[in-house]
This record gives structure tokens, sequence and C-alpha cells, in this order.
């Protein structure tokens, strides 16, 4: 019976979250593409493109999260197959991540692209209302008065 040599590295000691999340991603040549991302670990992340990407080449990943808002990601493409009429790619992070990646992709639902920005919004004209709320009270407080 033969068996695997160990070359002492394991592509995949980060254990792999699955997800469904809209994003963008931002090349080197500043070329934005829409993508899905398919899985998130505390490592990187897969995710598909319509255009295929070079292994090693440095990109970086913009992704909605429902439960932490917009987030930033820069790595360099691990692998990248065609599947369909789609690219897959996975890229590992610069920097792992400093929070459990199951929070990224909690209670996510397959969104658009328009149902995520009309979230992201919502989210955003929910801060600013507060804000002005806590800047300008209904009742009076703190307001400058001119006699």
């Amino acid at each position: 019976m033969e068996t695997k040599k160990d070359t002492g590295l394991n592509r995949r000691i980060a254990v792999r979250v699955k997800c469904d999340l809209l994003g963008v991603c931002i090349l080197s040549n500043n070329l934005v593409y829409n993508i899905r991302c398919f899985d998130i670990s505390v490592d990187g992340l897969g995710f598909s493109i319509p255009i295929p990407l070079s292994y090693g080449s440095h990109v970086f990943i913009e992704i909605i999260s429902l439960n932490l808002g917009k987030l930033l990601f820069r790595g360099r493409v691990r692998w990248c197959k065609k599947i369909d009429n789609q690219w897959r790619c996975g890229i590992y992070f610069d920097n792992p991540l400093t929070y459990n990646p199951h929070k990224i992709a909690a209670n996510q639902k397959k969104i658009t692209l328009e149902q995520g920005l009309s979230i992201y919004l919502e989210k955003f004209h929910y801060a600013i209302k507060q804000f002005k709320n806590s800047v300008f009270p209904r009742n009076g407080k703190n307001r400058e008065t001119r006699d």
C-alpha cells in the first residue's frame, strides 16, 4: 500500500466557513470586479469572479457582511480555475483575521447586489439619524439659544 509523503505543508489548516457574501475585487491596476464569496477562514477566502486571476497577484477584497458591515481584506491569489462561466479563486490574507470568521458569515442570506446595497444604505441612514439625534436632540437640551 502506497502512502503520501508528508511535506510539512498543510494548505488547509484553518477551518473554512461557508458564506454567501457580495463584494468587489480591486486589482493592482485599479480595475474593480463584482465578486461573490463562498467561503472564508482566518487565513483566506474563496470567491467567484468573471475574469481569471494570476497566481501570486495581489488583490484587495471588499465585502459587505450583514453583521459587521463593510470589510476590507488584502491578500494574494493562491489558485484560480474556471467553473461554468465564472472563475473561482482563493486568496491567502496578508494578515490573518483577528476575529472569528463565523461572525462574518452568520445569518447571511442569498442576496442580490441591489439588496446588499439597500441594506448597507439603510444602516448608513440609521447611523446618520442616530448621530443627528445625539447632536440635535428634540427636547432642546444641549442646544445653543439666541437672545
